[in-house]
């Protein structure tokens, strides 16, 4: 039998034993002491096996046992009766563990289990568990609720629990670098971590792409004004920091500065880390952590940061890597456009997307291909459809809307405005296609439908192609809606 009641209101500290343990507290130095004073006064009553749990860094963390040689420790926050508890702010009561889906077994024996919140100015940030292997009396729950309420002030006098070192915070970060899927998410994830292992309001991402820096992202107070640092003021973060050395500001009214700090003063930031995102072999960028107030960085925040950018090196080159993968799976090794598959892909999430007014797509073909291969040999056909792909790449508004999708088949997703523009696309294709040697293509377009699927669609385009190839080739046809046809 489990049973949830609200532990909102709490038995008072006035009840038998309670003012004992008042006067316990008043030692303890820390939470921890004060944890494990609240654990002392549960065995001296009687309780065998009593725990209290703290939120910090995103686990619930172990502070205080008795009545175990060994514990679970780092549990999340929704694992078992006591995250149950923690996560739902409810006193649970497990009368027979053994048929409690969040009983978790750390002894054999364990017969009952009740744990109760901690709260802090209403928010829960613990839970305190008692086990037992015999039946537990009635009322332990309020006896429970009574010594949380009593740890809980206790607590809070000494300043609530204790905040992560850097250090702890920095590996909570770690661990949501190496789940990144892109280099967009570990941008965030970046910055996000800078402001916090730093406790500055300001992080501005700065990365190396074609010999260039460029900022990538800025996110704090000085957003605005540090986000939009040109190439020349790029260039003077990075001398500032030579040979793989950091640099910092130390707010000294009377000391030397280095050139360029004026234009940081100007942009509002009276605190400035700047440190070097790199790798062994490369030079990446830059990571710029800033405030404005003056504050004095420690030299393990320093520290902190250098190992965060160091991280960011690493997983960089690893999402790059990762992303360079996806981009060759779904690329034709030939042509280095999309291939059938991307096409169906994209045509599904064009055709799924909350507005596809005028979408479009076009189908095309070499005319008389087997030609080429059968007179000139493969390579030749190889590089006519290299070529036509180079074409098409260079004259389209959106290059990665056009793919390969057969032998000399390819297709290009487009949008239209005007009745007009199917033709002029169509038009722009046929006139890119001419190949040195006079090949042409064949085109046909359709555009979308109300309620058509990509199938419906795809081949009424391909339908398109064929009278276009019957017409005489060189040329194309349109097959607009079907609802639109005869107006």
């Amino acid at each position: 039998m489990v049973i949830l009641t609200d532990s909102h209101t709490t038995t008072s500290r006035g009840e038998p034993g309670s003012s004992e343990l008042v006067t316990a507290l008043e030692i303890a130095g820390d939470a921890r002491e004060a944890c494990q004073i609240a654990v002392d006064h549960l065995v001296d009553n009687g309780f065998t096996m009593p725990s209290i749990y703290l939120y910090r860094g995103g686990r619930l963390r172990c502070y205080a046992v008795r009545g175990y040689w060994q514990v679970y420790d780092g549990m999340p926050p929704a694992a078992g009766v006591i995250g149950r508890c923690f996560s739902t702010g409810t006193t649970v009561e497990v009368r027979e563990v053994h048929q409690s889906k969040d009983y978790l077994a750390a002894v054999p024996g364990v017969r009952e289990e009740i744990c109760v919140p901690l709260r802090i100015d209403g928010e829960v940030v613990g839970a305190l568990n008692l086990e037992s292997l015999t039946a537990l009396p009635g009322d332990t729950a309020e006896q429970l609720l009574a010594v949380a309420a009593t740890l809980s002030d206790r607590l809070r006098d000494l300043g609530g629990v204790p905040r992560e070192s850097g250090y702890q915070r920095l590996v909570v970060h770690a661990q949501l670098f190496a789940g990144a899927e892109s280099e967009t998410e570990l941008q965030q994830l970046v910055v996000t971590a800078a402001r916090d292992v730093a406790q500055l309001d300001t992080a501005v991402l700065v990365l190396r792409t074609g010999g260039q820096l460029g900022v990538r992202l800025a996110v704090g107070a000085l957003e605005a004004s540090l986000g939009q640092l040109d190439q020349q003021d790029l260039k003077l973060f990075q001398s500032w920091v030579p040979a793989g050395t950091s640099s910092y500001s130390v707010n000294d009214a009377s000391g030397q500065v280095f050139v360029g700090h004026e234009q940081v003063r100007e942009a509002g930031a009276q605190t400035v880390v700047v440190v070097p995102v790199a790798s062994s072999t490369e030079d990446l960028g830059l990571l710029i952590v800033a405030d404005t107030a003056a504050v004095l960085p420690e030299p393990s925040t320093v520290e902190l940061l250098e190992l965060l950018a160091a991280l960011t090196a690493t997983s960089l080159r690893t999402v790059r890597a990762v992303e360079e993968l996806r981009r060759r799976a779904s690329r034709d090794p030939l042509t280095g456009l999309g291939h059938a598959g991307a096409f169906r892909s994209a045509m599904d999430e064009a055709m799924h997307a909350a507005d596809r007014a005028g979408l479009a797509v076009a189908v095309m073909d070499v005319d008389r291909f087997k030609s080429v291969n059968d007179d000139r040999g493969h390579q030749a056909g190889d590089e006519v459809l290299q070529a036509l792909a180079k074409k098409l790449t260079d004259v389209l508004p959106e290059p990665d809307c056009v793919y390969r999708i057969g032998g000399d088949e390819f297709a290009a997703i487009f949008h239209v405005t005007e009745a007009t523009d199917p033709d002029g696309f169509a038009q722009l294709l046929l006139e890119a296609a001419r190949i040195d040697d006079g090949r042409s293509v064949s085109v046909g377009v359709a555009v979308v439908a109300d309620a058509e699927s990509t199938t419906d669609v795809v081949r009424r385009a391909d339908q398109a192609l064929y009278q276009a190839k019957r017409a005489g080739r060189n040329t194309y046809r349109v097959s607009r809606p079907p609802a639109a046809v005869g107006q």
